[in-house]
């Protein structure tokens, strides 16, 4: 067993004294930068990342380990790899639904910036009035346009 962890090590288990070490800092700083990648991978692809973060912790010089302590002896002993990886896709879960509404939002702000983007009003605006000039404006679909906004606007004030 290990008396006393080093700074490289992630302690497993409840309690303040667990989360305010120093290799518990670094492991959410690792899981924090990758969490977006996990959420938005495949079923297959998020143990990679998990094992990816296990292998970043124990590939620092001391060497990272996973350590959970025996109540009875008072020692840490290392987990290994397959309770770290568990560990670490539970770290990765943490916080997902409020990332995954932050993910969508952001793509439906991209989406609504990149709209008019594409070009769609310039092409648009350019063909009705281009069209509309040529020819007499009431025997036209485009004046129905202005009015609903005149017949909804005097029903409301009568109304």
């Amino acid at each position: 067993g290990i008396v006393t962890p080093h700074a490289h090590d992630v302690l497993c288990g409840r309690g303040g004294g667990t989360n305010n070490h120093a290799g518990n800092e670094k492991f959410r700083d690792i899981v924090n930068e990758k969490k977006r990648l996990y959420l938005n991978s495949s079923k297959r692809e998020k143990p990679l990342v998990s094992k990816s973060i296990v292998e970043a912790v124990r590939a620092q010089r001391p060497p990272g380990r996973f350590l959970q302590k025996d109540d009875k002896t008072g020692l840490w002993y290392d987990i290994g790899d397959q309770k770290a990886r568990e560990k670490t896709s539970q770290a990765l879960r943490e916080g997902a639904p409020v990332i995954r509404r932050e993910i969508s939002s952001s793509l439906a702000l991209l989406a609504a910036q990149m709209a008019p983007g594409q070009g769609g009003p310039q092409g648009q605006s350019g063909q009705p009035g281009g069209s509309g000039q040529g020819s007499s404006p009431g025997a036209h679909p485009p004046p129905p346009q202005s009015h609903p906004s005149s017949t909804g606007g005097s029903s409301s004030s009568t109304a």
